[in-house]
This record gives C-alpha cells, structure tokens and sequence, in this order.
C-alpha cells in the first residue's frame, strides 16, 4: 500500500481519515486485512484488547476496492506465471 493511501479508521464511534503512513503500527495487522480482503462488502475489522475491547473498523477512504493481487516483479501473480511457461 502507498503511503498516501487515505483510509477510514474507526474506533467505535470515533472516525478518522488517515494516510497509511500516518497509521499507527498496532493497527497494521487491521491494514494488512483490509488489503487482502477489501472493503466492497465492509470494512475489515478487529477488536484490540486494551485494558477494555475496543471495536475497530478501516475502509479506504472515498471508494471501496476489492482485495489486493500480490504482485511479483510488478506484475500481478497470475500474469508473471503464464509469462514464465
């Protein structure tokens, strides 16, 4: 992810938009989830247990996407395969 990627972070009823490289580092693994699932049917979500739960959500910020491809080489996976055969 880019880290000028906006997203939308949101602890319970608190939200906020942010750049990913703003983000606080307890918050990747929730990153890392939204990046590999999307966010076209919700926000990816986590619960952090401080001392109390707290209910957290991100989305990115002004439209949804789906989950990410990973990418070798700066391809997307399926495309660097066939070009290898």
């Amino acid at each position: 992810m880019k880290d000028s990627q906006k997203l939308t972070i949101c602890f319970e009823q608190l939200k906020t938009i942010q750049k990913f490289a703003d983000v606080d580092s307890k918050l990747l693994p929730l990153i890392a989830k939204l990046e590999a699932e999307g966010d076209l049917f919700g926000p990816a979500c986590l619960v952090i247990y401080a001392p109390d739960p707290i209910f957290v959500s991100a989305s990115y910020f002004g439209k949804s996407k789906g989950p990410s491809k990973p990418k070798l080489f700066g391809y997307e996976e399926e495309e660097f395969m066939k070009k290898q055969y």
